[in-house]
């Protein structure tokens, strides 16, 4: 489970590829994902076993400590569920939808998002393919960084 902050530093080091955050409270303020999403965000993250919440350019990045595949939380969408279960065990309402070719991954809207109509389509063929190596999201290219 998230461990709580000890400090009322927002987080564990200030690396220059990513930060890394001690919880995922100060994670969704630091990204300004929308205050509406927070307590959906935070109750579907609660199911997972996280190993360290951290900082990209495009999302937090959630490493779960168990085998799988890591968890993106995007502005309008989280990615990286290897079940529809997943996600359904916590918000049997949400919007789910499920990409990749090889390996099956699911993803859910937000109950706050800009993702709407057509524009929900297009967000979907913007997900690629996860590596199968180390289980984050590949290029649009089809290349990963971990080879």
């Amino acid at each position: 489970m998230i461990q709580p902050a000890t400090d009322n530093s927002p987080t564990i080091s200030d690396k220059p590829k990513h930060r890394i955050f001690r919880n995922l409270e100060v994670a969704l303020e630091e990204k300004r994902i929308p205050s509406d999403n927070h307590s959906f965000l935070i109750q579907l993250i609660a199911t997972i076993d996280v190993q360290e919440i951290s900082e990209r350019s495009a999302y937090i990045h959630v490493k779960r400590r168990e085998p799988g595949p890591d968890i993106h939380i995007h502005s309008g969408w989280t990615e990286g569920f290897a079940s529809a279960q997943e996600i359904t065990n916590v918000h049997p309402t949400a919007e789910i939808h499920e990409y990749g070719t090889k390996f099956k991954r699911w993803y859910v809207v937000h109950p706050e998002n800009r993702l709407r109509g057509h524009e929900t389509m297009a967000a979907a063929e913007r997900i690629h393919e996860v590596c199968s190596v180390c289980f984050t999201q590949r290029a649009a290219n089809g290349t990963c960084s971990c080879y």
